[in-house]
């Protein structure tokens, strides 16, 4: 605790700045699970921004450390996570983002990242394969999704009622959704007829099942 308290009041990240790790990020590669540092956080009585900071990479940082992870499969997956947050709320995300960032680029937490996670070659079972090409700590995370211009889905919810002749509630709910992960498994190219389309046969295919 006294280490933490230490880390936050000389490391510019606590106040706001990115020039190096939070000791919430740093702690957050530390503990096994979102109860253990509800527990810290509570004890150590730390600040709004440094509990989500620690949040967002306990829940994400398993995408990096995972033995298969290369850019392609990890920027699809924090472009998903872009998609699905409301605009209003995208800053928390690149917070995040920027923290993961400075963590894959820090020798002491990526020589934790390999001792806690075996994320050496030899690891990999055999039969599957690891990514080549760039990594994320090559690019930079932060720096290509930062620059990224977060597209919105195609379709409405309005438009799934009228298109199926549905009333407001929870099926309309589910075919939208249908609808956006399809959108999204496109890397975000199916425009709005294609998508009408989808969700059409699988109202069809509901109907006749």
């Amino acid at each position: 605790k006294q280490w933490y308290q230490r880390r936050v009041a000389i490391t510019p990240g606590g106040n706001g700045g990115i020039s190096e790790v939070r000791p919430a990020t740093a702690l957050a590669y530390l503990i096994s699970s979102k109860t253990d540092f509800g527990i810290v956080r509570k004890s150590w009585k730390m600040s709004c921004d440094e509990e989500l900071v620690g949040q967002f990479v306990l829940k994400h940082r398993e995408v990096l450390v995972n033995p298969h992870a290369c850019l392609p499969r990890v920027l699809k997956h924090f472009k998903d996570l872009l998609v699905d947050t409301p605009k209003h709320c995208r800053h928390k995300v690149y917070l995040g983002l920027r923290e993961l960032t400075l963590a894959e680029s820090n020798t002491t937490i990526r020589e934790t990242i390999q001792a806690e996670t075996c994320y050496h070659d030899n690891t990999v079972e055999s039969g599957e394969s690891r990514c080549h090409g760039d990594t994320v700590e090559s690019v930079g995370l932060y720096n290509v999704l930062s620059t990224w211009d977060v597209p919105t889905c195609p379709i409405r919810g309005d438009e799934v009622i009228s298109a199926l002749n549905l009333r407001k509630g929870p099926e309309v709910q589910r075919f939208y959704t249908r609808a956006k992960n399809k959108w999204k498994e496109s890397d975000y190219l199916l425009g709005k007829e294609d998508l009408l389309k989808h969700i059409l046969d699988l109202h069809k295919e509901t109907k006749c099942s």
